[in-house]
């Protein structure tokens, strides 16, 4: 499961098209709330609180994992989801397991389980107040901010002249070239189904093994941080 999924398995599942839309829209009426101002170097500044949200989804996505197979069945969801918040008694939670099974593989993830807490965000109002934990809520928020950022023609995806753009406002005139090239490398991590356009789905998920399995000094954001740095010096 996760980000070797390929085109085909998402256009012959109609459940992880449906979930796309659902998102996709959801986000665009927390634009109405207006978008994000600042620059991607002030974006990058709140990644770091990523981390401590993704970590405990992790965590939890151990806890509900019952047998330690990597993968969260519907029986196991079923018995655990109280630990995140969740009633099983709830009629839609058939529904919120299918949608997270982007692959439909009658199993979540563990890549996935991030998409369960952004269903419960912004598809399950009645729920998003028993999200137990605040790092998780923070790390929801920045997501949701963040591809509104890079969003800014609003067509649900972010193509590559977007991300270029939004990378450039963080640096200088004069680092130009070095801000096309991070841009390129951080646009493709995170299309990893090599489409030309990087989904809210595909950037919750590449967010999420960007942050936390990406550790080495090639890693986009850190390289920016760098750039900014020797800007601040000369200037």
């Amino acid at each position: 499961m996760g980000c070797n999924s390929s085109k085909g398995v998402e256009a012959s599942n109609p459940t992880a098209v449906a979930l796309e839309r659902k998102l996709v829209l959801a986000v665009e009426r927390a634009r109405g709330k207006g978008t994000p101002k600042g620059s991607f170097s002030t974006l990058l500044l709140t990644f770091p609180k990523l981390r401590g949200g993704f970590t405990k989804v992790r965590a939890l996505f151990k806890e509900l994992d019952i047998n330690g197979d990597g993968g969260i069945e519907w029986h196991e969801f079923l018995e655990r989801c109280p630990r995140i918040g969740l009633d099983p008694s709830t009629p839609s939670l058939k529904e919120m397991f299918a949608l997270a099974d982007m692959e439909n593989k009658q199993a979540i993830g563990s890549d996935e389980m991030i998409l369960v807490f952004t269903i419960i965000y912004l598809l399950e109002p009645d729920f998003k107040d028993k999200i137990k934990y605040p790092e998780i809520i923070v790390a929801l928020q920045i997501l949701e901010k963040a591809f509104i950022f890079l969003d800014p023609s609003n067509t649900g995806y972010i193509n590559r002249d977007e991300m270029s753009l939004a990378v450039k406002s963080g640096t200088r005139v004069t680092h130009g070239k070095q801000s096309k090239s991070i841009a390129d490398k951080l646009f493709d991590t995170l299309d990893w189904d090599g489409s030309g356009r990087i989904t809210f789905k595909e950037f919750m998920v590449g967010i999420e093994k960007l942050v936390m399995e990406d550790s080495d000094e090639d890693n986009a954001y850190d390289e920016l941080g760098e750039v900014d740095e020797a800007d601040e010096m000369k200037g």
